[in-house]
């Protein structure tokens, strides 16, 4: 056994600083916290804002972003999968949480130790919930998901819908805590068909209270595009929201969309960042990296520990860094730890120095935009991809 005269707070200490990379993602505080006032003061204090934390929270970080939402005054949030609500529950994140996709059968028992309300998207969910919540001896929650049009996720034909809501308002094993649809194009100009499915959910609540059966605490349709853009979707009977973009700082669809909004959404990933991991001078003639990309004159070289494992992948004529306040290209393709860099030759670097990936510094600046473009792919996307980047540390920062 290993023996210390370190106390266990002090060894607890060094956990709590450790980040794991020399290069992070920074997300701004008063960037989330502007978002979601701003919603939550567009629907009200009686509309349930659900925050959509799913895929890492579209990149973002969801246990940063979602402590920094607790704090605020969320009440709910949404994810995808149960693995996702896992990740938050044991990292401190106590509010509801709404699990939309599907849960297998032999997760149901953990999904209802870690309380958590499920979604019904097929009739054949309800059955196993009800069986696994009768076993333990608790109380599931669920929320019935209608297909009103987008033919994705959803009980359809609505009326099997009805069907399943009032077995399970019959059930002493299972609460029905809410009612649900989705948009499938809430973005188009033309909102002949979003009104449609409005008007399908709307026929299938009537017929739910047809049968004596009170609408649930939360009926929810609305993402983003329909909070900007109809007003019935979180009025009257609709007592909840699902935002995703804007939460993050990102206007629905496309920028045309701009038009439309209710408030000015502020990005929240202000900031990609590392420090300098290497730098060598080399020789005119001497060939670098995978390939070897030769040199036509005298270089020095820095090197910055990120690249595919991180989702970095400019193209390989574009993508660039700053460093000391200056702009400098990418020498050689990125690989899958490590990025090259032409630095400047003429100046003094240390290990640690600064790179800024996204952000700004002295008075130079690297865009999302730009970022994504010599990707050849758009912001949203890029962002939503970086859920899979779990290497790079979330910071979120007060400014």
């Amino acid at each position: 056994m290993l023996e210390t005269n370190e106390s266990e707070e002090q060894l607890k200490a060094p956990k709590k600083e450790f980040k794991g990379h020399s290069a992070w993602v920074e997300l701004s505080r008063p960037n989330l916290e502007h978002n979601w006032n701003a919603i939550a003061s567009i629907v009200g204090p009686d509309v349930t804002v659900i925050p959509m934390l799913k895929a890492n929270a579209y990149g973002h970080g969801a246990v940063e972003v979602g402590k920094v939402l607790q704090e605020s005054g969320a009440r709910y949030a949404g994810v995808s999968t149960l693995g996702e609500a896992f990740e938050l529950r044991c990292n401190g994140i106590n509010f509801p949480l709404l699990v939309t996709d599907y849960v297998d059968p032999e997760n149901l028992p953990a999904a209802l130790n870690m309380n958590v309300a499920l979604t019904v998207s097929h009739v054949q969910m309800f059955p196993e919930i009800e069986d696994t919540a009768k076993k333990l001896g608790k109380k599931a929650k669920v929320h019935v998901f209608v297909d009103t049009g987008m033919h994705r996720e959803g009980i359809w034909p609505p009326q099997e819908a009805v069907e399943i809501v009032e077995k399970i308002h019959q059930s002493s094993h299972v609460d029905l805590e809410g009612l649900m649809t989705h948009f499938a194009d809430p973005t188009n100009p033309d909102l002949t068909k979003t009104y449609k499915q409005l008007g399908i959910f709307n026929e299938f609540l009537d017929n739910v209270e047809k049968r004596g059966i009170q609408l649930p605490l939360y009926v929810h349709a609305a993402e983003g595009a329909t909070i900007m853009r109809i007003l019935k979707t979180y009025t009257g009977r609709f007592t909840a929201v699902r935002p995703g973009n804007i939460v993050y700082g990102f206007t629905p669809g496309s920028e045309d969309f701009s038009q439309y909004m209710k408030f000015a959404p502020k990005k929240i990933l202000t900031a990609i960042k590392a420090k300098l991991a290497g730098y060598k001078t080399v020789s005119k003639g001497e060939e670098v990296g995978y390939g070897g990309t030769k040199l036509d004159e005298d270089t020095t070289m820095g090197i910055v520990n990120v690249g595919h494992a991180d989702d970095y992948r400019p193209r390989d004529s574009g993508g660039s860094m700053l460093i000391h306040g200056k702009r400098v290209s990418i020498l050689d393709r990125a690989a899958m730890n490590q990025v090259v860099l032409k630095l400047p030759i003429d100046e003094t670097y240390c290990l640690g120095d600064e790179v800024v990936i996204v952000g700004k510094q002295g008075d130079e600046e690297i865009t999302l935009e730009e970022l994504a473009e010599s990707m050849e792919t758009n912001v949203i996307r890029y962002v939503t991809k970086l859920q899979h980047t779990t290497r790079l540390p979330r910071v979120m920062t007060n400014s």
